[in-house]
């Protein structure tokens, strides 16, 4: 039986030490947030340029068409 109480120990043990590292490790990545109201993006990425093949029309190139009946 008194194995058991090792093994429940030393899981434990590890349970706490694991969780206390991941928890120190994510608190380091965190950046802080100085001023602007950008949410952390100081230069947002603009929308990409779409180079479409010939025929193919995106959706906000489309002119008011009539609608269809079906």
């Amino acid at each position: 039986m008194n194995g058991f109480y090792y093994d429940l120990f030393l899981s434990g043990l590890t349970y706490v030490i694991l969780v206390y590292l991941a928890f120190r490790l994510m608190r380091k990545r965190k950046k802080p947030n100085i001023g602007g109201d950008d949410g952390g993006q100081r230069n947002a990425p603009k929308a990409p340029i779409l180079d479409l093949p010939p025929g193919i029309i995106w959706h906000s190139d489309l002119k008011q068409k009539e609608d269809i009946p079906v």
